[in-house]
Parts: structure tokens; C-alpha cells; sequence
């Protein structure tokens, strides 16, 4: 420390070992919490808690003491097999988070990473894995929270008991069933699992004792998913992955217990349950399939009789979102809805619908482009702009609602801001990207942002390419023509930039 007598150094050791916990690297929260990715640290000198060693003598003695501070480990890109020992051993006997990924095992994808000594002519070459093993499988039946991904091999690691494993995340090929075999057998001796989410083949798990469930529904097929699904009478918050048609279920599940459904996929299965509870409605992705349509997801909702207060919409095709945002069991009782990037066009598509003639003329310039919402922070109260129409929009259609979070950035750990738009009492709290709003207002303040302005209020000639903000660089697929203007939106009368 640069001085002794510094306040810090006055605390006692306790204090500091608490006030370390706060230092460790953690995760912006996710937007939909109730499957919260756990922060799985990667040992890297410039953080804690290897930073807090090279502070002073004190600090590295406290650290060192503290098995908490060491509890949590991604294994991925640990090249020193001596640090993931004593990175372990300071851990001692306290309950254990590992991420073991693919980097550690044998992949086709990862060919630097494991090579068969037997193609070696070095027969003594011992593969990363062989290194990490023995090292690791003390370990395993010690985790409270375990990610394995691409990596789950049998032959090396033998049964055991996960006597304290609350959180088990495994994602394997769908031919691995060795694999889920030896998973099957020992999770009969996981009492306390609580939160599963399995990719892969079909597998056994105790199904009856879970809160939070994220599965892979196809491998399973329509029978054993229905024992599936009826099993878990306790599960709160059900994920399910499908990208694939599949058959109906013959008969209908009833979860009495689910409050929170994400669904990532076709949406036919929605025909196959029922959640009379349901208040959070997640849709990451739902896609067209062989045997879907646009009123899967509405039809669903209205078999349920559930009262959504929360939805988020990250994917979903423009013919079903009206209809989604539209149903009696949504529209009445929303408080928050979610909108990701690539839902924004089609949202304003449908206010424009709906309310013809009333959105203001930057924001049907705009709204063709996922990026450029909540680029007007005017307070309630001053001419009406952007975010004022928007909410009073809102307002008409769910007027229970209470909180919009459109993400124009699908980075998590982008600061994002609020600000209070409408009038009381429809005011509501609506989130935007403080980065892009930064940039938008420097582009608005260039001679190419005054010139736009010109050309759109007809105080100046229409022109194109237009130097306008972009911070997608690397996504090539969305990004602008060179001289196409992408704030313009083409198929509006009087609107010619192209």
C-alpha cells in the first residue's frame, strides 16, 4: 500500500475477507433472470483473486486464508496444470462451481487441443486431459454448481455421489449415450439437484425434485418427454429447446407449478401443455416449422387461462408477434415487456399499423433499423417525441404496463440507462443503451446529422449515404450498403433517401 497508515489497513482481517468477495468478477444480471448463467472465473493475474495477492503481503495472506475467494473455476483455458491445483487446494473442502468445456477433451473441432498418442511417434505424449484428471475427479462430487460442456467422458470418470450439487449444466453430442448413461446412474444420488439443464441424448434425472428445468425436448421424442414433463410436478421455471417439427403429445400436460415458460424453438409443443400459472412468457427464439403457425403460441396462452404481467420477445416472426402481444392474456395484465434488437422493426410495423398517422416522423424514419431506438431522451412534460408517442401507444393497447425494456444491443454487458417517459399516471420506466444514444446524439450534432435534419423537415435536397453511426461493424450481414442512407425508409411517401 502506498500508505501505511491508509484507513483499509485498519480494518481487521474478517472485513477485508468480506470485502474481497466483491471484487471477484461477476456478470452483468441478464435480462431474464430465472436462468441466471453462473460467473465460472478464468484465473487471470489483472483480477481477482490473484490481483488482491500481488497487492500487499496482507492482502495476499488474507486472500490465500479465504476458500471462498477460490470456490469457482472455468477450467477452459488453463494451460498450467499446477494452477488449477493450488487455484483447488486453497478451496479446501468448501463446496465447489466448475466449468469443465471442450478445451479439456477430446473434440474434432478442438484437433490441437486433444491428438490420440497413438498416431504420435512420441508414445510418452500425455494429452491435456490425462494432465487435468486426476486433479479434477477428486472434485466433482464436491460441486454445488457443475457446467460440462463437450466434454463429458465416462471411461475416465467413474460414479459418484453429488451429495451437495444443486446446479448441473451439460451440453454433449446427441450420439454421446455413454455419457448419459453414466449421468442417468449417478443423478439417483443427487438429493439436493434442484436446477438442470441437459443438451444430449435422452437421459434419467430425478425429475420430481426440480425447480428450474432447460432441456433439449427432441432426443426425448413425444412419449418420453410426456413421462418427462409429468414428472417434474415441482418445476417453476421450464425452458424448452426445439428446432425441429415434432408429432403433438398425444394427451395434454398440466403444470400447475410453472410461473415462468421460455420456449426456443418451433412453438407446436405449445399445444401440448398447459400453464394455468404462467406470469412470465420468455420467447428467445420461435421460428416457422413444418407443423406451426402464427396463432400456436396465442392458442396456447388461451388454453392455459394464465395472466402474463411479463413478457420478452427476442425472436419471433412478424405474423406471430401481433398476435402474441395482442391476446387477452397478455394485453390485460402486462407490467413489463422485453423486445430484443431484431423485434424493434417489426413492433413499429405493428404501432404504425394500428395507430396510423400518429408516430413521429424521425421514428418511422428510424424504425426500419434495430439500432436506433431510444435515441430521443426527451423528459415527460416537453414536445412530444419519440418515447412520449411511443408510451402513449402503449398505454392504449396494455395499459397495465408499467416497465419496456427494448434492447438495441444484444452485447449484456453494455451500460444501459433508463429515463421516465409519458405523463402521469401512464408514466413508465423505459431502458435504452447509453453508448448508442451517445453516439446517435454526436452523429445528430455532425453537418451530416444537420443535413439529414434539412432534408427530412424539406429545407434542403434529398441525398444519399448519409455518414451515419454503426456499431454492428463486425456483423456483416446486417450492415448498410455503402450509399444506402439506413436511416431512410424507402417504402414511405415523401421520403426518397436511398
Amino acid at each position: 500500500m502506498a500508505r501505511r497508515n491508509a484507513p483499509i489497513t485498519c480494518l481487521a482481517s474478517e472485513t477485508l475477507s468480506d470485502i474481497f468477495l466483491y471484487t471477484l468478477p461477476s456478470r452483468p444480471p441478464l435480462i431474464y433472470s430465472p436462468f441466471p448463467a453462473p460467473t465460472f472465473p478464468i484465473p487471470n493475474s489483472s483480477q481477482a483473486p490473484l490481483l488482491l495477492c500481488q497487492i500487499s503481503s496482507r492482502f495476499r495472506e488474507i486472500a490465500v486464508a479465504d476458500p471462498r475467494l477460490w470456490r469457482s473455476l472455468c477450467t477452459e483455458k488453463i494451460v498450467n496444470p499446477q494452477l488449477m491445483e493450488v487455484w483447488l487446494k486453497r478451496a479446501g473442502d468448501i463446496s465447489l462451481s466448475l466449468r469443465i468445456a471442450r478445451a479439456l477433451g477430446p473434440s474434432p473441432q478442438w484437433p490441437l487441443v486433444y491428438i490420440n498418442p497413438s498416431i504420435l511417434p512420441d508414445s510418452s505424449y500425455i494429452s491435456p486431459i490425462q494432465r487435468y484428471l486426476p486433479i479434477l475427479l477428486p472434485k466433482i462430487s464436491q460441486c454445488r454448481q457443475l457446467q460440462m460442456v463437450d466434454c463429458f467422458i465416462p471411461q475416465f470418470v467413474p460414479p459418484a455421489s453429488f451429495l451437495v450439487l444443486e446446479s448441473l449444466s451439460v451440453t454433449i453430442q446427441r450420439t454421446n449415450l455413454p455419457a448419459a448413461r453414466w449421468l442417468s446412474h449417478a443423478l439417483g444420488r443427487a438429493p439436493r439437484l434442484t436446477r438442470f439443464h441437459w443438451s444430449g441424448p435422452a437421459v434419467a434425472a430425478p425429475w420430481a425434485q426440480l425447480s428450474h428445468l432447460s432441456l433439449d425436448v427432441e432426443p426425448f421424442g413425444p412419449g418420453l418427454l410426456k413421462s418427462v414433463l409429468d414428472a417434474a410436478t415441482q418445476v417453476q421455471h421450464l425452458r424448452l429447446h426445439f428446432e425441429l417439427a415434432i408429432p403433438h403429445l398425444q394427451t395434454t400436460s398440466v403444470l400447475l407449478s410453472v410461473t415462468t415458460f421460455s420456449i426456443v424453438g418451433g412453438s407446436q409443443l405449445a399445444h401440448s401443455i398447459i400453464l394455468p400459472n404462467l406470469t412470465h412468457l420468455i420467447i428467445e427464439w420461435a421460428g416457422p416449422t413444418s407443423n406451426a403457425d402464427d396463432s400456436d403460441l396465442p392458442s396456447f396462452l388461451q388454453h392455459s387461462q394464465c395472466a402474463i404481467t411479463t413478457l420478452e420477445v427476442w425472436e419471433l416472426p412478424f405474423w406471430g408477434f401481433p398476435n402474441v402481444l395482442l391476446s387477452r392474456q397478455v394485453s390485460h395484465s402486462l407490467r413489463r415487456l422485453v423486445i430484443g434488437a431484431h423485434g424493434l422493426c417489426q413492433f413499429f410495423g405493428w404501432l404504425e399499423h394500428h395507430t396510423p398517422g400518429t408516430l413521429p416522423h424521425n421514428l418511422r424514419l428510424l424504425r426500419e433499423v434495430d439500432l436506433c431506438f431510444r435515441i430521443d431522451d426527451r423528459p415527460a412534460g416537453a414536445v412530444p417525441g419519440t418515447c412520449n408517442i411511443l408510451a402513449d401507444l402503449l398505454k392504449i393497447h396494455l395499459p397495465s404496463l408499467d416497465d419496456v425494456i427494448l434492447i438495441d444491443n444484444a452485447d449484456h454487458e453494455t451500460q444501459m440507462e433508463s429515463c421516465l417517459v409519458g405523463s402521469a399516471p401512464g408514466t413508465f420506466t423505459l431502458w435504452r443503451s447509453a453508448a448508442i444514444r451517445r453516439e446517435y446524439e454526436s452523429w445528430w450534432k455532425s453537418v451530416d446529422g444537420h443535413a439529414f435534419q434539412a432534408a427530412r423537415a424539406g429545407n434542403g435536397e434529398p441525398s444519399i449515404g448519409f455518414d451515419v453511426p454503426w456499431t454492428n461493424l463486425d456483423d456483416t450481414h446486417y450492415r448498410p450498403a455503402r450509399n444506402q442512407n439506413r436511416f431512410a425508409n424507402t417504402r414511405r411517401p415523401g421520403y426518397i433517401f436511398t
